[in-house]
């Protein structure tokens, strides 16, 4: 089986390549890849960048160039209503700051695509069989192009979507892109922060690097479930 996996920084990746022997970087000039090799599976580890424009370029790039079994999405995210450390697997990706409504769209939907975009099935179901109940968390994924310190401007994304657990600034752009390639997809996030917590940013310098470890050991898990 071939996985891809998109990471928006070097050291998500960084963390979940130390836990593999069998590693090489690409040559491709076009793309940071590692290729990892394990008894199952091809595991292409791979580096977009921070930002939704990011996720996006890089993800068509990669899935035009690689075949791919599935792609995931992989990294920290600050948390909502949940705790520093928590694993949340998305049931909904969202754009918060896409906002279309003057044209009669729902919130967060952009014209001719879904409101939300979802994970596949298979994948949600090994995921939920791989992690112990009590190890994670479901919700909805908010993405957009800002690192999030306050919710106030966002009642109306929480109104329609009240299981917010997590917001970053990747997920639902690289959800997008692997709907376009229909390309089975999934996202899961370690919470590095609590948005709206009076130490958020302090606590996210202090517990980054134990939060970086800690997803590159549910990810690895889930891959060696695949």
């Amino acid at each position: 089986m071939r996985l891809g996996i998109i990471f928006a920084m070097d050291e998500e990746r960084e963390a979940f390549l130390a836990l593999f022997d069998q590693k090489k970087a690409s040559r491709d000039t076009l793309l940071d890849v590692y290729e990892i090799t394990t008894d199952k599976n091809t595991i292409y580890a791979v580096k977009s960048g921070i930002g939704k424009v990011q996720a996006a370029s890089i993800a068509t790039t990669f899935l035009t160039n690689y075949t791919v079994d599935y792609l995931l999405s992989s990294g920290i995210a600050g948390g909502y209503n949940t705790h520093i450390g928590a694993l949340i697997i998305g049931t909904k990706y969202i754009q918060h700051d896409v906002d279309v409504r003057a044209f009669g769209y729902p919130l967060t939907q952009i014209p001719g695509l879904p409101a939300y975009f979802t994970p596949d099935k298979k994948l949600l179901s090994t995921l939920e069989k791989t992690l112990p109940k009590e190890g994670y968390q479901t919700g909805t994924i908010a993405t957009g192009d800002q690192f999030i310190t306050a919710i106030h401007h966002l009642d109306a994304v929480f109104k329609q979507y009240p299981d917010i657990k997590a917001f970053e600034m990747e997920t639902a752009a690289l959800a997008q892109v692997a709907y376009i390639y229909k390309i089975p997809f999934l996202a899961l996030r370690t919470i590095s922060d609590v948005v709206g917590s009076v130490d958020q940013f302090e606590k996210y310098e202090n517990t980054i690097k134990v939060t970086f470890d800690q997803n590159a050991q549910y990810l690895k898990t889930f891959c060696e479930a695949l």
